[in-house]
């Protein structure tokens, strides 16, 4: 054998015919490449004699997987959101498959997920569930040794509920009633939370008693309600993640005998 080259690509013997043409084969008769495509390998005998012989590498695997993030509800909820999560890889037709899909809390990189007990697997539903706001990451990994993370957002979970401010007027002695003013405000209302319910009724109540849609009775628009008697009166306010809350207010100034 007086020459044993190689080189990227389909080849002839005459493109080898220049001794230059090529990399020499190394003594071990293995030379390594990164890419995937056809190499020709060029052997030649002291006779004069030479031939080529061409192979194809299609299975390495140069594009890290593909991750696929969404959660659902979009809407506030107080409940917590599920996360879906799916993967695809590259080059599936060469037998690179999912070898991992891993989530954890916060903005994660590849390098965390190195250690295989970090993270939690993702259910084969393709989803987990989550209560708290903030950023979650998921890992992919595949079995050409590829990785990737991708990052989502949640910020919808609302996990406070609405606050009630609640007040009289007058509050010197009057024999005429008074009005009482009642708003509400909710939280995180940039993800669309709002407010669905703002009711009263007398008494001191519970959310609970509110339950049923018909109990009480709406605070108008005008944000008061007038009350002619002395007492515990209860404001209910819902929001629209399923949040509720309630206020008592005590009113004492409203005289309802003559002098004697």
């Amino acid at each position: 054998m007086t020459a044993l080259r190689w080189a990227s690509g389909e080849k002839t013997v005459a493109d080898f015919a220049v001794p230059s043409f090529g990399t020499d084969v190394p003594p071990s008769d293995s030379f390594s490449v990164t890419e995937n495509g056809k190499y020709t390998v060029y052997a030649a005998d002291s006779a004069g004699l030479s031939a080529v012989q061409t192979i194809e590498v299609s299975n390495i695997i140069t594009l890290a997987p593909t991750i696929t993030l969404d959660y659902s509800p979009k809407t506030a909820v107080s409940t917590g959101v599920a996360i879906s999560a799916s993967a695809s890889v590259s080059n599936s037709a060469s037998g690179n498959t999912l070898n991992a899909l891993r989530w954890a809390s916060g903005e994660k990189t590849t390098a965390d997920f190195a250690v295989p007990t970090f993270g939690t697997d993702v259910p084969p539903s393709g989803s987990f569930s989550v209560t708290a706001n903030g950023k979650y990451t998921v890992y992919a990994a595949d079995s050409a040794g590829l990785s990737a993370v991708q990052t989502i957002e949640v910020s919808n979970i609302i996990t406070l509920a609405p606050t009630i401010t609640l007040d009289y007027s007058p509050k010197t002695a009057v024999s005429t009633g008074v009005a009482i003013s009642a708003s509400a405000s909710v939280s995180n209302s940039a993800s669309g939370n709002t407010l669905n319910a703002l009711r009263w009724a007398s008494g001191e109540r519970t959310a609970a008693d509110f339950a049923v849609p018909a109990f009480g009775t709406d605070v108008p628009p005008s944000g008061s309600f007038n009350i002619t008697e002395n007492g515990m009166y209860t404001v209910y306010a819902a929001d629209s993640s399923g949040l509720s809350a309630v206020q008592t207010i005590e009113i004492t100034n409203i005289v309802t005998q003559a002098p004697t």
